[in-house]
């Protein structure tokens, strides 16, 4: 990043702006230490990026007798090992933290907290560049104090952080609002899928209590087509996708949607001789291996013909709704019964076999259908809050980078 900064700017080590120091850990040897109520930030407390509560407190004895600190609330947390090392955060209540943490606290004559949050979130990253290649990116006290930082004058500071915190507040929110649709469609999936729509008398059965018009079946019962996609080598098979045909894979699945966009394409000779691993919106497909093991999709969106590896293909059926299977196979009874029979079997490995043996609820498609609807209903309004949130983080990206360097001046009254 550019040091480069506007007349009346400063670009000075954050030690000069800041006082810096670190905590430390009470004994754990002594159980009493940790029944106090006094808060104790951990360095994977840092990755909240706002913290206003701690998974542990600790005792005003436990206080003296280690090197633990008080931090001001206000102060900026830096994690300085670890799988958060690098990670910034803003500490919303008074507390004390391990050595594993440099809070930084900054001179109110020179710098505002709520300005250096973000400037040393903004330049986080140059921290971990100064430690790149030496194995693990541990930090030091003397690296956080040493980090340059940009200062405008105090007035335009305050500018700075009140747009920066006013956009952080629209993404906090808008996660908060996800979340919240999140437990929402969990909630009514858990509901429908085994209560379905207007049912007042309910049975036991293999998959807990279903109504009593509902049946219980195998997939094959239901003479579903299930097959696997092509297992192998695919390299020689390669081709420019204006010249074949769309080849999927497991990264294609996710378990609220099919990721309809691929960068691959097989030969048309490949795929006319490899007809059972054909793909066509309305198929529901099951992750067979790798990191997305278990992930359930129905395919749609899919433009002509296509083909796909590394998963199960569930053939569309006209009785039966692609979206109503997909739904179940993703909640809480069928990933379950997938996963455990795929680690039961073939060390993470779903086959077809297993598939055939998967049991699902068997209703009306009508009733099926509109279950999915209801679903499908949350499920956009989710996807319409994750669009927001993306967009508005891009945004803050955008004004941290004008911002912050002096690119774009803000007007103070």
């Amino acid at each position: 990043m550019s040091s480069v900064v506007p007349e009346g700017w400063e670009v000075t080590p954050l030690g000069n702006v800041s006082n810096i120091y670190s905590g430390g850990t009470p004994s754990r040897s002594d159980a009493s230490n940790y029944k106090g109520d006094i808060p104790w930030v951990k360095s994977g407390e840092v990755n909240q990026r706002t913290i206003r509560s701690t998974s542990e407190t600790i005792s005003e004895r436990a206080l003296t007798s280690s090197s633990t600190k008080w931090v001001e609330k206000g102060s900026v947390l830096v994690a300085m090992y670890g799988a958060t090392a690098g990670k910034v955060a803003r500490l919303m209540i008074r507390a004390t933290i391990n050595q594993a943490i440099a809070a930084v606290s900054a001179m109110p004559t020179r710098v505002s907290n709520d300005y250096l949050f973000h400037e040393v979130e903004f330049k986080s990253r140059n921290l971990l560049d100064s430690v790149q290649g030496s194995g693990q990116p541990n930090l030091s006290g003397q690296l956080v104090k040493e980090l340059k930082v940009s200062i405008p004058p105090l007035p335009e500071q305050k500018k700075i952080a009140s747009i920066l915190t006013s956009v952080d507040e629209v993404i906090e929110n808008t996660q908060k609002q996800i979340d919240k649709l999140q437990d929402l469609k969990k909630a009514t999936m858990n509901e429908l899928l085994t209560k379905g729509i207007g049912h007042t008398e309910f049975k036991d059965s293999e998959l807990g209590s279903i109504p009593k018009s509902w049946e219980v079946k195998r997939l094959d019962e239901i003479n579903f087509k299930i097959v696997v996609g092509y297992v192998g080598n695919v390299n020689d098979f390669y081709c420019d996708a204006s010249e074949g045909v769309p080849f999927y894979r497991t990264q294609n699945i996710r378990p609220d949607r099919f990721v309809n966009k691929t960068n691959v394409s097989v030969t048309k000779d490949f795929h006319a001789k490899n007809n059972k691993s054909r793909i066509e919106n309305g198929d529901v497909l099951i992750a067979r291996v790798g990191a997305n093991l278990g992930m359930v999709c129905e395919v749609k969106g899919v433009l002509g013909e296509a083909n796909a590896a590394n998963v199960i293909i569930i053939n569309r059926r006209e009785d039966y709704s692609s979206e109503f299977l997909s739904l179940f196979l993703n909640s809480e009874k069928g990933k379950g019964s997938i996963l455990v029979d795929a680690m039961g079997g073939a060390q993470g490995v779903f086959n077809t076999t297993i598939a055939k043996s998967l049991l699902v609820p068997v209703t009306t498609k009508k009733e099926m259908s509109e279950i999915a609807r209801v679903i499908a209903s949350i499920q956009g309004s989710i996807a319409k809050q994750q669009n927001k949130l993306v967009q508005t983080q891009s945004l803050k990206k955008s004004l941290m980078q004008d911002l912050l360097t002096g690119k774009v001046r803000v007007t103070v009254n």
